[in-house]
């Protein structure tokens, strides 16, 4: 028996060739504005202490790859399960690092 073409309802297969990290980045991108005014509400609060100790120290910290890495595969396990379902470790992680722009600036304003 010769196959038979799929039905005309069915996906075409370019509908499903966008990266895996687009999709996710585009997953974790509304996130992106509750995590910057969550950031910027501690940093305006505790801003002497920023500005003295932690500052300076978190910008020399957040510009080293391999600890921003390892401070994601510490916070991964934590984020609640819904979101680990959704977002990978790796997917996570690569997020940390392509924006952590914003929490720099906002650290380096205080």
């Amino acid at each position: 028996m010769p196959l038979k073409s799929p039905p005309a309802f069915m996906p075409t297969l370019p509908a499903l060739t966008a990266s895996a990290d687009d999709k996710w980045f585009a997953v974790l991108e509304p996130l992106k504005g509750n995590i910057s005014a969550a950031i910027d509400k501690v940093v305006t609060t505790h801003r002497e202490l920023f500005r003295d100790y932690v500052g300076p120290k978190a910008v020399t910290l957040l510009r080293d790859d391999d600890l921003v890495t390892r401070a994601a595969e510490n916070i991964y396990p934590v984020l609640p399960f819904a979101i680990r379902i959704v977002v990978k470790e790796d997917v996570f992680t690569a997020f940390l690092l392509k924006h952590r722009g914003p929490l720099i600036a906002a650290l380096q304003k205080a």
